[in-house]
């Protein structure tokens, strides 16, 4: 036998080598996983700035077309059959917008003689509209289901609606800077005294209670009332008319320091959070309150207990949030620029100066 040609057997691992390769292994997998939830972060962020983008754009197209911006919401009185004289809220940026970002397929659904809040039966038209997935409206990281849901809150409804299922969606229009309640004066912001906010042009007033105490202090999308509200009704004693679509030429704080839309998406309470074709109120809106960081927080419950709280939750209602790296917000301007702004913004001063289109502020260079 010739022992030279003897092969000698592989040596086997080891349990102890086995071990070490494998803790090699969980190490890089560590060190990687950050990485690429960093990068995958990131492809999110700019997929949501790019969606901002493509509405800035969209209602500067709109503008181009009628030599104005859209309403941030209407409410107005019915024109036909049961609707006739009843006042209710009707359409929104973001349903007269659908066109301009290639969804007129979808804009044909919309009846303007129709509530928004219209039951699913009586206008299956309508309520397909609602219900329909507009993936420009969302961001990539806002972490809840878009399936249809119910709002927690009714539509203010002089016409006797319900609140049907509508499609969740992250972007809302900035309808102006408010201090959230009546009671606030120059000095001395507060939420208490009565609630002021430019999304509402119903109940009691609240925007046109803010158009005679600070004019200049709406945004752009701002809510609109057509028509006198009939004295006695429900959630109006005779208001008078109130607001109307702006323009460029109302933008006298100029584009680059005016706000267009932002985000909000919330990890708790999905029934506050942003519904794009649901026309009443802080759905599809919101507002920048003065000295409220607690409205920059993605979380309503918490935001409903964060001081102050002299009116509750209703400025969370109308809050900004997201879920990117460090709570930062994107934001579309007036020029048509997307940035991204810190929860950490000074909410008495830059923050407010940026939601009014004729406010008169000077904000300072480098603070947002």
């Amino acid at each position: 036998m010739n022992w030279c040609r003897l092969k000698r057997a592989p040596r086997a691992f080891t349990l102890i080598e086995l071990l070490v390769v494998i803790a090699i292994i969980a190490v890089l997998i560590g060190l990687l996983l950050p990485a690429v939830q960093k990068v995958r972060d990131a492809a999110a962020r700019m997929a949501c700035q790019n969606n901002l983008k493509q509405l800035a754009l969209a209602i500067h197209n709109y503008h181009d077309t009628n030599s104005k911006f859209p309403p941030g919401n209407v409410y107005r009185a019915g024109t036909v059959g049961t609707f006739a004289g009843k006042f209710d809220f009707y359409e929104n940026w973001a349903i007269l917008l659908l066109p301009y970002i290639e969804q007129n397929n979808l804009y044909q659904l919309w009846d303007p003689t129709i509530p928004i809040a219209i039951s699913d039966a009586a206008s299956p038209k309508t309520a397909q509209l609602r219900q329909s997935l507009v993936k420009t409206y969302n961001c990539p990281s806002d972490p809840n289901p878009f399936t249809p849901a119910i709002p927690a809150s009714g539509s203010q409804s002089n016409s006797g609606l319900g609140v049907p299922l509508f499609m969740p969606a992250t972007y809302r229009g900035v309808a102006g800077t408010t201090f959230g309640g009546r009671s606030g004066k120059d000095g001395a912001p507060s939420d208490a005294g009565g609630d002021a906010n430019w999304d509402d042009p119903s109940n009691g007033g609240q925007m046109q209670w803010l158009m005679g105490f600070r004019p200049g202090w709406r945004g752009v999308l701002h809510g609109v009332q057509i028509g006198n509200v009939q004295s006695g009704a429900p959630n109006n004693a005779g208001d008078p008319a109130g607001g109307s679509p702006e323009s460029i030429a109302s933008i006298t704080d100029g584009t680059s320091n005016t706000l267009l839309f932002g985000e909000y998406s919330t990890k708790t309470a999905p029934e506050r959070r942003t519904y794009w074709a649901y026309s009443y109120s802080s759905y599809s809106l919101s507002d920048v309150t003065v000295a409220q960081s607690r409205t920059l927080i993605p979380d309503f419950n918490l935001c409903s207990v964060t001081p102050p709280t002299t009116n509750g939750s209703n400025q969370c209602k109308r809050a900004w949030g997201s879920f990117h790296g460090g709570g930062v917000v994107n934001f579309a301007f007036a020029d048509g620029s997307v940035k991204g702004i810190s929860p950490n913004i000074d909410v008495n001063v830059v923050f407010p100066a940026l939601g009014s289109i004729a406010g008169g502020e000077v904000i300072p260079q480098g603070n947002f």
